[in-house]
Formats: C-alpha cells, structure tokens, sequence
C-alpha cells in the first residue's frame, strides 16, 4: 500500500478537478524551489542513498520540460477551473490555490512556501523510507493514534459558547429595554423573543 502511494502521491485541492501526480513541477517548483538538486535536498537528506535516489528518478525525468515555477505555476493553473483564462490569471489562480489550499495547516500566507516545500519534501520522504522498508506504515486510523477531547474541555468550550450568547442576549435585551423606555428585568432576558 506504501508503495503504491509512493508511486502516485495525490493532491487534490478545492477547486482543482483534476490529479496532480508528485512531479519536481506540480509541488516544489512552484513553491520556489527549481534546480532538480534544491528538490532532493528537501527529499533525500542523505545523497549516498541510492536506492531513494533510484525511487525518484521517474518522477524528475518527467518534470525535466518545467525548469521554472513560471511554467509550473501555469501547468497547475491549467488543470484547474481557470483554464479559460489568460496565462497571467491562471499563474495567479495557481498561486491562490498554492497558497490557501494546499497545506492550509501549515500557513496561508505568501511567505509559508518554503514551509510548505519543507513539508512536502518531508512528507515524499517518508513515504520512501516506508516504500523501502525502512520504517513500519503508520495507521491514522487506529485508535490508539486519534487524539482524544476529554469532558473537561469540551464542558469549557461548551459553557464559553453558551456564556457569549447570554451576555449578547442580555446586552441586545437591555438595549431594546432603552430603546421602549420600559424597566429592565433580567428574568426575562432568556424568554422573550428579540427582533
């Protein structure tokens, strides 16, 4: 299973219908990083390391025609919703996408690409190390690895949620209370309807 991944490592942002295969060209290069050796230094630590050298060949033979993140961005861009679009607004649209929904956890901003590369980078070579036996699969799914919300918390966030609302109530009450010139009753905060 590893290894399939390995072979066809997927993004699929929001907007973008269609699969964008790991290639130099359609993740790093477009996050900054071009010279094919920039892409494996955040992907292979270790460059005596053939046999990941060996896995990653494919995938840099294939990204050979895309030397810069221009045509990168627009090779992303093409593939997306902005394809009937000038070159112009579909690097710009790849860039968006880039920026807001790959890797959103990681940052949103502009200067969050070098994380981002980082990450991927990281991620790829995990994924190789898995493929190559090298450490064992790790199961998300399992339940000893879901993070697990204790009552304590949720009770808080439960009693701050609830608490705003009465204090907006309260508030929009006393106000309306004002505006009629009537007497304010806090008894009756919680029972009436507010328009």
């Amino acid at each position: 299973m590893c290894e399939q991944m390995c072979q066809s490592l997927l993004c699929s942002a929001l907007w973008v219908r269609t699969i964008i295969y790991l290639q130099g060209n359609s993740h790093v290069r477009p996050l900054g990083f071009v010279a094919d050796r920039d892409i494996l230094q955040h992907v292979i630590y270790d460059f005596a390391d053939t046999e990941m050298l060996e896995q990653l060949r494919p995938s840099l033979d294939e990204a050979f025609v895309v030397q810069n993140q221009t045509v990168a961005l627009d090779f992303i861009g093409r593939r997306g919703s902005a394809t009937n679009m000038g070159r112009s607004k579909r690097i710009q649209y790849a860039k968006e996408i880039l920026q807001k929904e790959v890797l959103p956890h990681v940052g949103t901003e502009e200067q969050s690409d070098t994380k981002k590369a980082f990450f991927v980078g990281y991620i790829v070579h995990k994924l190789l190390m898995c493929s190559l036996e090298r450490v064992d699969e790790d199961d998300r799914d399992h339940y000893g690895n879901k993070r697990l919300d204790l009552a304590g918390p949720l009770l808080g966030g439960l009693f701050r949620m609830l608490f705003r609302k009465l204090t907006k109530d309260v508030v929009a009450y006393l106000q309306k209370c004002i505006d009629e010139g009537r007497d304010f009753n806090l008894a009756y905060v919680g029972h009436t309807q507010l328009s």
